[in-house]
């Protein structure tokens, strides 16, 4: 039994010190690759370099990659389609899996083989770390040599579903960083967005058939002293960091619709927002009767059709999601 141990033991340390190697690697790849096998020397992109591809999907890929050099390095690669004859060549290889994708490079030329446009993309991303870091910058960079060690990597995904959660519900993030974060997921070759857009901490989708979710919703509450469990959505009319809203001479206080002297047609159309229905008008003349009151915002609608039908001589037909406003 004890020698069945050792035995397993050994095993275990030898798996173990595979992996390490593995990830002690002399190269900077995130994920690390299936294998990799270190070459001689390196290659050079220059103006002068050439990408030879098979159709125009593998085209748009190259794109991709090349306004890199081009914003970086100041120097644009030619693509070639339809062509074999080039520097950098990408070769279909219906054997290779998925995303998967065998990278070449030696130091005259680097040759791509993947089964789809993922693999073929996933392959560039593996160049794009093995260039100097400077392939980042958002301007020309000068004296930086554009080599990327030559090496042999065969690499596919451990994982089909590889993803980042970003929670834009309670962290707003601006659309720019969304996009940023997004090319770097790609380039770490992370395949799922989870992008969480709703939740009682903040509503980051519009709905156009229901605004106040991102009119009220999509603020934060500035209420000085409070615990973050405390500051729960915006209450109509309460001031939020980003600004304040005036609606149609709307003046809420303690939590109540106060309004002065405002036509039930202006009335109406803050009906519609906050209830979701129709308002019409059986007489355009009813449009024009002037109100003033107090009420309450959060109850229901019978209470503000009520007010109204004791103050003026109308009455309000419900049906459904309409409300037709009539003489009584």
């Amino acid at each position: 039994m004890k020698y069945i141990y050792t035995v397993l033991l050994c095993l275990f340390l030898a798996v173990t010190n595979i992996q390490a190697d593995n990830l002690t690697q002399p190269f900077s790849l995130v994920p690390c690759p299936v294998s990799l096998v270190p070459g001689t020397g390196n290659f050079h992109f220059s103006a002068k370099t050439s990408f030879a591809v098979e159709n125009e999907g593998q085209a748009e890929q190259v794109r991709q990659f090349t306004e890199l050099l081009t914003r970086a390095g100041g120097f644009t690669p030619r693509i070639k389609v339809d062509s074999r004859k080039g520097d950098v060549c990408l070769v279909t290889d219906a054997t290779l899996k998925s995303e998967a994708y065998k990278l070449e490079i030696t130091i005259k030329k680097i040759t791509i083989r993947a089964s789809d446009l993922q693999g073929f993309y996933y392959a560039l991303q593996s160049i794009r770390q093995l260039l100097p870091s400077a392939i980042e910058s958002e301007q020309v960079t000068e004296n930086v040599d554009w080599t990327v060690p030559a090496l042999t990597i065969t690499d596919q995904p451990r994982f089909g579903y590889r993803g980042l959660l970003v929670d834009v519900a309670r962290f707003f993030s601006p659309k720019e960083n969304l996009l940023r974060i997004i090319d770097c997921m790609a380039m770490l070759k992370l395949n799922k967005l989870h992008l969480h857009l709703v939740d009682d901490n903040g509503w980051r989708i519009e709905i156009k058939k229901y605004p106040l979710l991102t009119e009220i919703g999509s603020c934060r509450v500035d209420r000085p002293g409070k615990t973050f469990p405390e500051r729960r959505n915006p209450r109509q009319g309460e001031p939020t960091v980003e600004k304040v809203k005036v609606y149609n001479e709307i003046a809420w206080k303690d939590q109540r619709f106060c309004f002065e002297n405002r036509t039930l047609e202006s009335i109406a159309r803050d009906m519609e927002r906050w209830y979701n229905v129709k308002i019409v008008f059986e007489d355009p003349v009813l449009q024009q009767l002037q109100f003033s009151g107090s009420l309450s915002r959060y109850g229901e609608i019978e209470t503000l059709l009520h007010f109204f039908e004791e103050s003026a001589d109308i009455t309000f037909e419900i049906d459904h999601h309409t409300i037709t406003v009539k003489r009584k």
